[in-house]
């Protein structure tokens, strides 16, 4: 099955919004998702960041994502 280039760039734009709004945020019981409150990583991130390493991300550019002043912004 042959993907279409406005569904890659569709679903590439996805995932960095998923990797941006569903990151880690730490609690004594261990990080969360700031998002979903689910353990982190989510389903969610982990799916957005296999989409982005699968289109050549490393770790680090996908982490930068996260581009917020504090744990809680």
């Amino acid at each position: 099955m042959e993907r279409s280039p406005e569904r890659v760039v569709s679903r590439l734009a996805s995932a960095k919004q998923i990797a941006r709004v569903h990151c880690p945020i730490e609690w004594p019981e261990g990080d969360l998702c700031l998002n979903c409150h689910q353990r982190f990583p989510c389903a969610a991130y982990s799916w957005a960041f296999d989409v982005l390493a699968d289109a050549g991300w490393s770790a680090e550019q996908i982490e930068g994502l996260d581009v917020r002043t504090g744990p809680w912004s």
